[in-house]
């Protein structure tokens, strides 16, 4: 029944407990996730036998920790991950990625705010103990010897006393990536004279062509056809409109647009989660969402006692028959871990 349940709904469960995490709901199961993915590294650290694999899982311990972070700390974690794995791949991606993870989040930033407050050692310290409280109240930790369960909390010991060294080797993993980020997580041409009214909704009868409504707000990188037809007058425009994949407008969303003559407008979206440009310069433009200047304000790390009722309810709330599900095999598909970082017998 295990094998059964997990080809056809742990993908499911996973995505939703994603956007779970994402939105401060099922806080059991993501501490159950976070604690997984910490005691896993731990374990893969003490097996390396050579500086480089030492380095390697020094940084996967790093990210396990940073996914404790409230909101975003799981998908960026996520995002580090898979970048390392074909830096020269994904690496331009970075802030794109980040800004589709603060949109879903709803946290009006910036990329910059996000890495300088998740990689902050001094924060990784004063919160480590809420880290551990954590991982010793998971299932994951009480499912390991005495011997197993002392290396972890010796580890965590040290990784407090060391939280520089690690926010360091990420800062140093992530400087080339950081070094070849795109200017835009979108591309737009500007249209002629303001001849249309604005709409009412992403849409709607009478309206010119705008962001495609039906896609998650801000994956990128995403090309939008604006209309090439040429409109005679003297000034031209340019209509940004936002959307959740639920067709929800991303209200108030900051964005800012660069035109070839290195001109520049910034702003933040209304309600409907559009804005109109007029008396714009002609040609290509790049836009960028989420780029709000305000600081990011992070939560809290905060663990929770074992409390198995409730966490057979948040199961439940997945859609996933407590009895019937292999909890690891849950948390290794949502922590995206690959061999060899998988040493937990499950």
């Amino acid at each position: 029944m295990v094998e059964d349940l997990y080809y056809d709904d742990y993908p499911e469960a996973k995505a939703e407990l994603s956007q779970a995490i994402k939105r401060g709901r099922l806080p059991l199961l993501a501490q159950e996730l976070n604690a997984y993915d910490t005691v896993q590294a731990i374990l893969e650290l003490d097996a390396v036998n050579n500086d480089q694999d030492e380095a390697d899982a020094l940084f996967d311990l790093a990210l396990a920790l940073i996914g404790w972070i409230p909101g975003p700390g799981q998908e960026f974690k996520l995002i580090l991950r898979q970048i390392n794995r074909a830096p020269w791949r994904h690496a331009d991606k970075l802030f794109d990625l980040i800004r589709h993870t603060l949109l879903s989040c709803r946290i009006k930033t910036s990329p910059e705010q996000l890495l300088e407050k998740s990689l902050d050692p001094a924060r990784l310290t004063e919160e480590m103990p809420e880290i551990v409280r954590g991982v010793q109240a998971s299932s994951t930790f009480t499912g390991l010897a005495p011997r197993q369960q002392q290396l972890v909390l010796h580890n965590l010991d040290e990784a407090r006393d060391h939280s520089q060294m690690l926010m360091q080797a990420v800062q140093q993993r992530i400087a080339p990536w950081l070094a070849v980020q795109r200017n835009s997580s979108a591309l737009a041409h500007s249209q002629g004279p303001a001849l249309l009214p604005k709409p009412q909704s992403a849409g709607s009868a009478g309206t010119s062509s705008t962001l495609p409504a039906a896609r998650e707000a801000a994956s990128t990188p995403q090309a939008i056809n604006q209309g090439m037809e040429h409109l005679t007058g003297d000034g031209h425009w340019l209509e940004l409109n936002l959307h959740y994949s639920n067709l929800e407008p991303v209200s108030g969303a900051a964005y800012r647009v660069v035109f070839t003559d290195g001109s520049q407008i910034q702003g933040h979206l209304d309600e409907e989660g559009f804005a109109r440009l007029e008396g714009i310069p002609a040609g290509t433009a790049k836009v960028y969402y989420g780029e709000d200047p305000r600081p990011y304000q992070r939560l809290p790390i905060q663990a929770l006692a074992a409390d198995r009722p409730a966490l057979e309810e948040e199961l439940g709330i997945l859609c996933l028959e407590p009895t019937e599900v292999d909890l690891p095999t849950l948390l290794l598909e949502a922590s995206e871990r690959k061999p060899a970082f998988t040493l937990i017998p499950y």
